[in-house]
């Protein structure tokens, strides 16, 4: 993550000149009652984990890099949030709880193919019984410079499948932030059991 270490206070400027309610549009509706456990994994520069804790939510966020972490802490002083070093597949410092909601936006690209499914199996055990687990996925070309790769949907589909989750939700948009040649495919799982 050290490519975000260098650049966390530009990135951190892009990630906050639009909204939560924007980016997440789609999955603003499974949301769920306010009180419960969510967990935003890389976080960056806590847009969405502030406005999840804004909403009410006990928010777990999960952030790799140090300098997106210090700018997220100083941009959203006043959200109570909790605050992980950790990163997918492992997510092995979380505290052991379940979590109602997942999100894990514009994460997966940056994984290496073989920590996909892993991380999966990890989010999926993370979830707590009906609740409802969201990935955005970058669709556009590759960026080697800022290790992201191509994410194949349907093999994510298929390891949250054999994860035991059920997708609920496969919808693509463009980009919030204006680029022409991203658009996002936002993929929602939804756990076995009542929530």
């Amino acid at each position: 993550m050290s490519v975000y270490d260098g650049s966390a206070e530009r990135m951190a400027d892009l990630y906050e000149s639009t909204s939560f309610d924007r980016v997440h549009v789609d999955v603003l509706d499974l949301l769920p009652e306010a009180g419960t456990a969510v967990l935003d994994v890389g976080a960056g520069s806590g847009r969405d984990a502030a406005a999840l804790a804004d909403r009410g939510y006990v928010v777990t966020a999960v952030e790799p890099s140090a300098g997106l972490r210090r700018q997220a802490v100083t941009r959203h002083a006043s959200s109570d949030v909790e605050w992980v070093d950790d990163a997918l597949p492992k997510l092995a410092r979380l505290p052991e709880r379940q979590f109602a909601f997942i999100l894990v936006s514009a994460v997966w690209m940056h994984l290496a193919p073989r920590d996909r499914a892993p991380g999966i199996r990890r989010l999926a055990q993370l979830l707590a019984p009906g609740g409802h687990l969201a990935i955005s996925v970058r669709i556009g070309p590759a960026d080697p410079g800022r290790s992201i790769r191509q994410v194949d949907t349907r093999a994510l589909e298929a390891d949250a499948r054999a994860a035991g989750l059920t997708p609920v939700r496969n919808l693509e948009r463009g980009d919030a932030l204006g680029r022409a040649a991203v658009r996002w495919r936002t993929l929602v799982f939804r756990a076995p059991g009542r929530a």
